[in-house]
């Protein structure tokens, strides 16, 4: 999955829309890795999900569990541009909140958006997100859905 991962997340279109300026072979190779020998546990540390559409990676979820309080995570997601607008970024979150809320008594759940991403925004509000706040330095906005 490193390459196709890859794949998306260099492309500009993509990397406007998240927390990184460049992105690597090397970086989806790590990231494949670590997810692999490093699974999310749902309590602890950080991990990554495959989105796949007929054999094929066409997206990634992101869970961070919260340090501070361990019945809150944040969450993310990455799709590539030619699976947009077409309801897997849907379908996918709000696969990710149910199973988080059923399976780990999530209390909740936070979504960071960067600024200009209309689509990520409305897809939060439909969910049941709540917009929280904005944070001037990072240029997003946070949204949070509680249980």
């Amino acid at each position: 999955d490193a390459f196709p991962l890859y794949q998306y997340r260099h492309l500009d279109i993509v990397k406007k829309y998240q927390s990184w300026d460049d992105y690597t072979l090397e970086q989806s190779h790590q990231l494949v890795y670590l997810n692999q020998h490093f699974p999310y546990s749902g309590y602890l540390g950080q991990g990554n999900f495959a989105v796949e559409y007929q054999e094929e990676l066409i997206g990634d979820l992101y869970v961070a569990s919260h340090l501070d309080r361990k019945d809150c995570v944040t969450i993310g997601y990455t799709f590539d541009p030619r699976f947009w607008h077409r309801g897997f970024a849907r379908e996918a979150v709000q696969a990710m909140v149910s199973y988080l809320f059923k399976y780990y008594d999530k209390e909740a759940i936070y979504a960071y958006v960067m600024e200009g991403n209309v689509a990520s925004m409305r897809l939060l509000l439909d969910l049941g997100f709540k917009l929280l706040e904005y944070d001037e330095q990072y240029g997003d906005y946070c949204f949070v859905l509680k249980q």
